[in-house]
């Protein structure tokens, strides 16, 4: 199988792109995790969508294993697992998706994606303050209803989350909305995440390889970028232990929207 490796003339401008997104890899991958999205925008303005999410990956891994190093104690592992089955069938489905479409719809089918878990998650941080906080845990604690929900929310989680990071890179959008309807304390948040993400960067490159959308050029580029994933990366742990859990979360859920709607726009005008 013939992967690309024809290079590519990068300008100022997109140097300056590229390393502004590697600076965020950094950061999301070791604080705000929401900001991940708008890491995949910015890689989108330098290269092709499909060939962007894919030489990308590499320099996402490279933030991902800082982010293990520096967490790997405080990851819930429960969590993790309770995740992981779903990713291998989302990944195939979005594997399949990015061999069919073109550049525009990928953009905005990722976009499209991380709107609905970003009102979804609306809807339930809505919900949780009509009925509040005692009202809501026993609702979601007790009874097969409850116990059917949790599982229906991880198995959905688990899939979106497969489909949108080979589609664009996306799961962080995804895992950040899952871990704040669960209510997960930030430091948890970020150390399972970590892992979470590792592992399923891991995964998904053979199907990048088997989609012949790598181009080897492109990941040369990026990876002289990694001392920048890795400054800014110990720049977010300090920042993750100056802020507090509601500033963290609003944080999130901000940047999540934000790069979300930078998708939408992005694949419209494409």
């Amino acid at each position: 199988m013939r992967l690309s490796c024809s290079p590519v003339v990068i300008s100022l401008a997109q140097w300056v792109i590229l390393a502004l997104a590697a600076l965020l890899v950094g950061i999301t991958k070791t604080s705000i995790g929401g900001l991940g999205v708008i890491v995949v925008a910015l890689f989108a303005f330098v290269f092709p969508a499909k060939e962007s999410t894919a030489s990308s990956t590499f320099l996402l891994i490279s933030g991902d294993l800082l982010a293990v190093a520096l967490y790997h104690r405080q990851a819930d592992w429960r969590l993790i697992r309770s995740l992981l089955p779903a990713v291998i069938p989302g990944i195939a489905v979005g594997a399949l998706f990015m061999h069919l479409v073109d550049d525009k719809v990928m953009l905005i089918g990722i976009g499209s994606c991380i709107a609905v878990t970003l009102i979804v998650q609306l809807i339930l941080r809505l919900h949780s303050m009509h009925a509040g906080p005692q009202q809501e845990d026993d609702a979601t604690a007790s009874g097969a209803n409850g116990r059917a929900k949790r599982v229906a929310l991880t198995v959905g989680t688990g899939v979106a989350a497969g489909f949108v990071t080979i589609v664009g890179n996306a799961a962080a959008a995804v895992m950040s909305l899952y871990l704040l309807a669960t209510h997960t304390s930030k430091m948890r948040f970020v150390a399972s995440a970590a892992w979470f993400y590792c592992i399923v960067n891991l995964c998904k490159v053979p199907f990048l390889i088997s989609l012949n959308v790598l181009n080897w050029h492109h990941v040369i580029v990026l990876t002289t970028l990694v001392p920048l994933v890795v400054i800014s990366g110990l720049l977010g742990k300090r920042f993750l232990t100056r802020i507090n859990q509601g500033q963290f979360e609003g944080i999130t859920l901000v940047t999540t929207a934000a790069a979300c709607i930078i998708l939408l726009i992005r694949g419209f005008l494409a």
